[in-house]
């Protein structure tokens, strides 16, 4: 049992060594040098049929000669199918061999979006766009928003402001480089409150509200501020 162990281990260690395989299989005759080319480029390896034969003597195909140099390893079954390590792979493809591959966009279900059903929701959305920005600027108008020492919102006022106006944190945050992104919303002097432009827009319909806001968005630069795991500055 011992001796087994340190042949195979004797084995493995020569498979591993790309250069020695290399090196065996350059010594190797035509046929059989272009055969590992094509198991290790990931085609499959035709079987010798007089692997397993007990007549004509032994097999002269250039199988014979890669298995018993251990390039390629014969399969469980009786059909002489043929696998090849994957170390020997390895090193015959090169450092530079990269796998063939050929992305496949996957298939999409699409359905027909209900335009009724999409109008209403987009209007929802809008006016509720409109009110989050609106609430927090009054907020921020009657008590504005301190920053860090370094800069941005910290994790702790983005927390309190969400809290008190009742919005998920995420959609503060949103509010808030939307309206500093609008010009409603002043983020200097240690602090974050309301510009003199948010009387003006607080006066406006609704639907001129939204307008600023959609312009606003689609030059969006978001305000900085740290991530809730941070530890705020003292």
């Amino acid at each position: 049992m011992g001796r087994k162990a340190e042949i195979l281990d004797q084995v493995l260690d020569r498979l591993r060594d790309p250069e020695q395989v290399r090196a065996v299989v350059a010594g190797a005759p035509d046929d059989v040098r272009d055969l590992l080319a094509k198991a290790a480029a990931g085609g499959e390896v035709e079987p010798d049929p007089r692997l397993y034969s007990y007549y004509g003597g032994r097999s002269q195909r250039p199988q014979a000669w890669a298995i018993e140099r251990g390039l390629l390893m014969r399969g469980s079954g009786w059909d002489g199918g043929l696998t090849m390590p994957a170390e020997v792979a390895l090193a015959l493809r090169g450092p530079g061999y990269a796998a063939p591959f050929e992305s496949v966009p996957p298939s999409v279900e699409r359905s027909a979006a209900d335009p009724v059903a999409t109008a209403r929701a987009a209007a929802a959305a809008g006016a509720g766009t409109v009110r989050l920005v609106a609430d927090l600027l009054e907020a921020a108008g009657k008590r504005p928003v301190p920053t860090l020492r370094s800069g941005g919102i910290g994790p702790r006022e983005l927390k309190r402001t969400a809290k008190t106006l009742g919005y998920p944190e995420p959609d503060i945050r949103l509010a808030v480089s939307i309206a500093a992104q609008a010009g409603l919303l002043s983020h200097a002097d240690e602090q974050v409150a309301p510009t003199a432009g948010y009387d003006g827009w607080r006066e406006r319909e609704p639907a001129s509200q939204l307008s600023t806001l959609l312009i606003a968005c689609r030059r969006l630069r978001p305000v900085r501020s740290r991530p809730a795991t941070s530890t705020p500055a003292p």
